[in-house]
């Protein structure tokens, strides 16, 4: 019976005390968060900068098709 009035005791004590993270884990989580933004900043930036990329081959094919083409119908005049 005494170990259990000890038991609630120290149950009571514990539930007193604010839940705390100790500073130094605190300390990494912060600086994870800090590393996860700038990953998440240049993703975004290589996003952008990828996107720029595909429009540009996009409209550097459109040009070669349509050279090809004019120069197949000027080939078909002479011919």
């Amino acid at each position: 019976m005494q170990r259990l009035h000890k038991l609630e005791n120290l149950l009571e004590e514990i539930n007193k005390k604010p839940a705390e993270i100790p500073a130094e884990k605190d300390r990494m989580l912060h600086q994870s968060l800090n590393r996860i933004k700038s990953v998440e900043v240049d993703l975004e930036k290589t996003k952008r900068v990828l996107h720029a990329t595909v429009l540009k081959q996009l409209e550097i094919t459109e040009l070669v098709d349509n050279l090809k083409e004019s120069s197949f119908h000027r080939r078909r005049l002479w011919c």
